[in-house]
């Protein structure tokens, strides 16, 4: 029997490639999710003001409205408001 590098029906013997293909698998995410940060880091980079702000603080850093909206001294609505247009410009950047 040869070893061609290939497993067959779907079974692998040689814990050594399972570790292999496993790392292969891993660095092909890694790369994808590496470009995916660029594109919406771009995309959020033309964001300005509190539009940027609000769009990074509740949609990335997940916090909830209230807090936003204290910290920033905006009303809830208001804050809620500026998110949708980042969120609105955002989706336009990376979408068209």
């Amino acid at each position: 029997m040869q070893f061609n590098g290939v497993p067959s029906r779907g079974k692998i013997g040689d814990p050594t490639s399972v570790v292999a293909l496993k790392r292969a698998e891993i660095e092909m995410r890694l790369k994808n999710t590496e470009r995916l940060v660029k594109i919406v880091d771009r995309a959020l980079g033309q964001l300005e003001g509190i539009e940027k702000e609000v769009v990074i603080r509740r949609y990335v850093n997940g916090q909830p409205w209230k807090r936003i909206a204290d910290e920033c001294y905006y009303s809830r609505k208001g804050a809620w408001q500026a998110g949708q247009r980042g969120l609105k410009k955002t989706c336009k950047n990376l979408f068209g």
